[in-house]
């Protein structure tokens, strides 16, 4: 299994114990990208790998599984860059989950 988290400092992940301890029994293999700190880039002992910088769509070609099912979540500019480059990588759309979330402000106008 593979976990894929952008955010912008490490002080942002509430999942990242439960996500090392997966890591650690090598569970999954977690990738973590940090948008506003620099951390170096590196895999640590418990396959965790950190990057500094956004996921970019290039590195998402690169990393794509087609066999695998893709669950993306996130601000509304981020999930279509991720959902297009599913596509373009031969990632069928009936792998590929997503859900957009709706400002609190908005739902008010929308229902």
């Amino acid at each position: 299994m593979r976990y894929i988290h952008t955010t912008r400092t490490p002080r942002n992940g509430s999942l990242w114990p439960y996500i090392r301890d997966l890591a650690a029994k090598d569970m999954l293999h977690a990738d973590l990208f940090y948008s506003r700190a620099t951390p170096q880039a590196a895999q640590d002992a418990t396959g965790v790998t950190t990057h500094a910088g956004r996921m970019t769509p290039a590195w998402l070609t690169h990393e794509i599984d087609r066999s695998a099912s893709y669950y993306i979540c996130g601000p509304d500019s981020f999930m279509r860059d991720a959902i297009a480059t599913l596509k373009a990588g031969g990632v069928p759309e009936s792998q590929i989950r997503f859900e957009f979330f709706v400002p609190r402000r908005m739902r008010v106008l929308v229902g």
